[in-house]
């Protein structure tokens, strides 16, 4: 549920009348309910319940240092897909051993910056990525764990413009060539190869959707390892 409700015609976010927070605080503002953000995470890790996992909260969906912190004390991960959300991330309690760094532009600084606070994995877009980040491991004497982008060409629906999984899109690497691209990577000395990892699009409101994809990923990790690439993590 929300916690966000009229009362007596006055909006109230729990308890509060907005009108005072405005008061108080000058407008414009956002106004964000602590109660409404602990009971959808709540529900979701619920929906996991007895299956290992870690939930990752994406620090672009919004860096209120706030938001942040109360994640963190609730024992959350993060998605980082930059630098400055990296240090968001660790500055609002996330450790790095929940920390993941996901986007196709990662830059050779923000590689160096992520290895030096060791944060848990990488989510790799192309061969290319792969290799720059088994150079730049390599110099500062560490591993990197990754898991590689597959981009499943399934139609999740939506605007073209938060599409992230059809051929056309930049994101990943069509799943065929992970066999390959995985079985090289266990070849570098300082990648650490850990699973694959995907994500359909945004704003998706049909279940089927999720079902399309989970079954998609399940034979691919399937394939993987009757190929000889154990896989450990989606």
């Amino acid at each position: 549920m929300h916690h966000f409700h009229y009362r007596n015609h006055e909006l109230h976010c729990e308890e509060i009348p907005v009108r005072d927070i405005a008061r108080q605080v000058g407008t414009p503002l956002y106004v964000y309910s602590k109660k409404t953000i602990l009971d959808d995470m709540r529900r979701i890790e619920a929906a996991f319940d007895g299956t290992p996992h870690v939930t990752y909260y994406a620090v672009k969906a919004n860096a209120n240092a706030h938001i942040l912190q109360m994640l963190a004390a609730e024992g959350l991960g993060a998605d980082v897909a930059s630098r400055g959300e990296l240090f968001l991330a660790l500055r609002a309690g996330f450790p790095p051993s929940r920390i993941t760094f996901s986007g196709v532009g990662k830059r050779d600084d923000e590689l160096v910056y992520a290895l030096e606070h060791d944060i848990y994995a990488y989510y790799v877009e192309s061969t290319q990525e792969i290799e720059v980040l088994n150079q730049i491991a390599g110099s500062m004497g560490k591993r990197a764990r990754i898991l590689l982008r597959v981009n499943l060409d399934i139609d999740a629906g939506g605007h073209a413009y938060v599409s992230t999984s059809l051929r056309h899109n930049k994101f990943g690497l069509p799943h065929a060539k992970a066999l390959e691209v995985l079985r090289s990577a266990r070849s570098l000395p300082h990648i650490d190869v850990r699973g694959i990892h995907s994500h359909v699009g945004s704003q998706i409101t049909k279940a089927a959707i999720f079902v399309k994809a989970a079954e998609a990923v399940a034979g691919i990790v399937r394939d993987l390892r009757e190929g000889g690439v154990p896989i450990e993590e989606l």
